[in-house]
């Protein structure tokens, strides 16, 4: 009978351990609902669904760059995340990733605080550079649902941007072949 219960008990306590991990885990989406049906999202959603399909399955791993711009004024790119080679475990090995680029050189101080909590809600690997301008980077890894509900979020709460996806633009560069990182290089050495 103590076996019986004791199972029970630690199927019980697994579970429970299970759900409170995943909601740890899971920091993002905390205003999902709010976003999730608006014609930008769902255009968001779609074009990372396209770069992850384009450059991460039919090329492999190659690079690219999306302008995000406000009736013509860019305001947010995602590139490839070897870019900004903190945000990889491995150096010499980055696997495709999204990373959204946020220059913040333009915001007051009033925006720079409430971005700086969206991205503590919502993310849980981000970088925040001063040198050589002031920026924000967020890995968004495969995260195509995370990637345009975050992107629209500030959009929305930051910038203060009408979400009518009539006043946005997105522009799509294939970059080629990663220029540095995730590459293999050998050196040489000569003796004389």
């Amino acid at each position: 009978m103590e076996y019986v219960i004791g199972f029970f008990a630690g199927v019980l306590f697994s579970y429970a351990a299970f759900i409170v991990i995943k909601l740890l885990k899971t920091k993002s989406g905390i205003k999902y609902n709010d976003y999730k049906k608006l014609p930008l999202l769902i255009k968001l959603k779609d074009t990372l669904r396209h770069i992850i399909y384009e450059y991460s399955i039919k090329r492999n791993n190659e690079d690219f760059l999306l302008n995000v711009s406000y009736k013509d004024a860019r305001v947010i790119q995602v590139m490839h995340r070897s870019h900004f080679p903190y945000l990889a475990k491995e150096n010499e090995n980055i696997n495709f990733g999204l990373a959204l680029y946020i220059p913040i050189t333009k915001l007051s101080e009033s925006q720079k605080q409430a971005l700086e909590k969206i991205l503590i809600e919502e993310s849980d690997n981000y970088q925040r550079e001063s040198q050589p301008f002031d920026y924000h980077v967020i890995d968004l890894g495969k995260g195509l649902k995370h990637g345009g509900y975050l992107i629209t979020r500030i959009l929305k709460e930051i910038f203060k941007y009408d979400l009518d996806e009539a006043n946005f633009s997105m522009e799509l560069f294939s970059e080629g072949k990663l220029p540095y990182f995730g590459k293999k290089h050998s050196f040489q050495t000569s003796s004389n």
